[in-house]
């Protein structure tokens, strides 16, 4: 009995001391593996909550939206319309008199046939020849191009007449009007080139060159894409037929440098399909890029100099050295010297420039207005580009309707929208 328990004994001692040194592995193991896990974890989370501190620092420091570095930079968002006509009386003689030369024609003197003959010729008119609206906008860092079909139709007081038909009408104050009625943003500056100051233009700003898609010809009348037009004889039966007639060829397609004469060519061909309009808004917005980054890199005297110079009438023409004096610079710094001087100083490209009868180019822009764009138009040589495509719809001609397009309202109000003016800007 005493010999079967102490066998029982020693073999509880061999279990304990055996199960005691098993429990103790195991334990240590135990704890070591959740340390571990704890450990990762902790590390993982940790580096979950640096990279999401690190995001938010970089997304705060890049938002386009907030501040950053838009506060440094003088001056509010502004729209631009720039505007030219195909008007060269100085190169044709046939456009449609007007109301005064009309009223001091001595009509009792004329013979019955030249009286006839002048009320009956089939005069030249003159129009809009190319519209580009321009939106320097400062909050998102951008410079917005769209290119507004001359041939869109509007409704006027003389009934449904093209946008290019509004301008001799009406002139360019009631351009800006219906354009504005057309995007829904309200313009700030207007800017218009008749084409007989091209030339002038051209010198002023220097020559810029551009791919043009299609070859432009002379229908004998005006400027189109067509080598072709379709003209009405009659035989020697007495019988009408319609023939197709060669066009003038007046400038081939490829890369053109833009000359004054060159410039006149491009802008005033009229636009008489979709595909048309296509190209031609094309070749137009990367013109008006090109002259705009020209004026903007210039620096601050000789920009200032050169507006001066486009947007200056005859009757005060040597009268610049006097305007300086005149002019309040809202940010308080001093002028950059006491006169301005008159081309060509600047460049000896613009010698022989005459003094032009009026002003190269008319516009509501004003020097004073200077000061308010023109850190912000240096700064937008560095602005994303982009172009809104102007919604049309065309329609062909008719017996009694020139070809026109009608304006799309519901997609063009997707597109101009965010560039609509609100209280900030």
């Amino acid at each position: 009995m005493l010999s079967a328990l102490k066998n029982f004994g020693i073999t509880f001692l061999i279990a304990l001391l055996i199960f005691g040194v098993i429990a103790f592995f195991a334990t240590r193991m135990i704890t070591g593996t959740i340390r571990d896990i704890l450990t990762d974890e902790r590390t993982e989370l940790d580096n979950i909550i640096n990279n999401e501190t690190k995001e938010s620092d970089t997304t705060t420091d890049t938002d386009p939206e907030g501040p950053g570095d838009t506060d440094e930079i003088y001056g509010n968002s502004f729209n631009m319309l720039f505007i030219t006509s195909d008007y060269r009386p100085e190169r044709f003689y046939d456009y449609k008199p007007s109301m005064s030369a009309m009223y001091s024609m001595d009509w009792a003197s004329m013979d019955p046939v030249s009286l006839m003959g002048y009320l009956s010729r089939d005069y030249r008119d003159w129009r809009a020849s190319s519209i580009v609206f321009i939106r320097v906008d400062k909050e998102r860092q951008e410079i917005i191009y769209s290119y507004i079909s001359p041939k869109i139709r509007v409704s006027t007081e003389y009934g449904y007449r093209s946008l290019g038909e509004a301008l001799s009408l009406f002139g360019m104050e009631k351009i800006s009007q219906y354009v504005y009625s057309i995007t829904g943003c309200s313009i700030d500056y207007t800017f218009l080139i008749n084409g007989y100051n091209l030339d002038e233009f051209v010198q002023l700003t220097n020559t810029v060159g551009i791919d043009l898609p299609l070859t432009i010809y002379n229908d004998g009348m005006y400027n189109t894409f067509r080598s072709q037009r379709e003209v009405e004889e009659t035989d020697e039966n007495g019988n009408k037929r319609t023939v197709q007639k060669a066009n003038q060829y007046l400038l081939s397609n490829g890369y053109v440098t833009l000359t004054g004469e060159a410039l006149y060519n491009v802008l005033s061909a009229r636009e008489d399909s979709s595909s048309e309009l296509s190209e031609k808004q094309g070749y137009a917005i990367s013109a008006a890029s090109r002259y705009y980054e020209n004026i903007a890199s210039l620096d601050e005297y000789t920009m200032k100099c050169t507006l001066i110079q486009l947007l200056t009438t005859s009757n005060r023409w040597y009268d610049m050295e006097n305007m300086a004096a005149n002019i309040t610079n809202p940010r308080g710094n001093t002028q950059y010297g006491d006169y301005f001087v008159i081309y060509p100083v600047v460049g000896s490209a613009n010698e022989g420039l005459t003094e032009p009868y009026d002003s190269i180019v008319e516009s509501d822009f004003l020097i004073e207005d200077f000061y308010e764009v023109y850190d912000l138009v240096k700064a937008s040589l560095n602005f994303e580009k982009k172009v809104i495509i102007c919604p049309c719809s065309y329609h062909p001609k008719a017996e009694t309707v020139e070809s026109f397009f009608d304006y799309q309202s519901s997609k063009g109000t997707q597109l101009y929208s965010k560039y609509r003016k609100t209280a900030v800007n």
